[in-house]
């Protein structure tokens, strides 16, 4: 059985992989266009949720009601997938992560 990952070693491993499929993506219009609807098909299921997540954690922060600024939501989704990536890297470490995870349980 192989060694446990650290959070550390996963998030390393998964930027890597994230890189890469990003240069990957660059150069192909068609997997560029599938990057992006399957980005913002997470996006809005992570949606559903997210937003009164972080309504309740700026609530006992003090901070008023529509207190957030956009960018800085955008920046907290875009974490939360990091997040997922990286649990699925800790649960699998020997499996490269995928921005299409759910397409075939495999990179594209």
């Amino acid at each position: 059985m192989p060694k446990p990952m650290t959070i550390t070693e996963a998030f390393l491993a998964v930027t890597r992989e994230y890189n890469d499929e990003c240069l990957r993506v660059r150069d192909n219009a068609a997997l560029q266009e599938l990057m992006q609807s399957t980005v913002c098909a997470e996006y809005q299921e992570i949606d559903q949720a997210l937003p009164d997540y972080v309504g309740e954690i700026l609530a006992h922060l003090e901070m008023p009601p529509g207190y957030l600024d956009p960018r800085i939501y955008t920046m907290v989704r875009m974490v939360f997938r990091f997040g997922m990536r990286t649990q699925r890297k800790l649960d699998r470490p020997e499996e490269a992560t995928s921005m299409f995870w759910r397409s075939d349980q495999r990179s594209i």
